[in-house]
């Protein structure tokens, strides 16, 4: 009963419990439980310094975006349940993505899965150079989008590589030999495209 009011696992330790027994632990009492509810909303204000607070407060929402490949389309960047990376031909929420602007970047980005929450790193292990949503918010995981006519490189900071579609499997990796020789090509090319609602 002592010391702790919160118990999140408890169960009774019977009587005639052998050596190296077991017990199934079970739901604890007086567990609490509750729903945060945020409500955003940007005051555009009517001038001078009100408009500037609606600008900033209108900036801090994240843009909800999938990302389409441009040689393979419409081919989705797509977060797996086991999260790998790879593309998908249909929009579904696990190729959703929220745009974080990095403070004092520009252009720069972090792009959050909706559907796991986790952000989209490139890989810098040696040999691999792919993409994940795994590991902590580093370099690797800030994306500068430099505009390609009318779609975007996705430029990794951290290792200096772009965003590619791979044909085979449809996987996604990095390249740096594009941004070495100046190369565009539609297989690192991706369309912004925004999700409504």
């Amino acid at each position: 009963p002592a010391p702790f009011a919160m118990r999140p696992l408890a169960a009774p330790v019977p009587s005639d419990l052998g050596f190296h027994g077991s017990v199934e632990l079970g739901a604890g009492p007086g567990v609490p439980s509750g729903v945060a509810t945020l409500d955003i909303a940007a005051d555009t204000g009517d001038a001078g310094d009100a408009a500037d607070a609606g600008d900033d407060a209108a900036a801090d929402v994240p843009t909800h975006v999938e990302l389409v490949n441009n040689e393979f389309g419409p081919r989705y960047l797509e977060v797996q349940p086991n999260v790998n990376v790879y593309s998908s031909n249909q929009s579904n929420t696990a190729t959703e993505f929220y745009l974080h602007p990095v403070d004092g970047q520009q252009d720069v980005y972090l792009i959050q899965s909706v559907s796991t929450g986790l952000y989209l790193h490139a890989n810098g292990e040696e040999g691999g150079f792919n993409v994940n949503v795994v590991g902590p918010v580093d370099a690797t995981a800030y994306w500068r989008f430099v505009e390609a006519g009318d779609a975007y490189h996705l430029y990794n900071v951290g290792l200096e590589r772009v965003l590619q579609a791979d044909r085979p499997g449809f996987n996604v990796d990095t390249d740096r030999e594009a941004v070495d020789s100046g190369r565009s090509g539609l297989d690192i090319e991706w369309t912004i495209v925004p999700v409504e609602g």
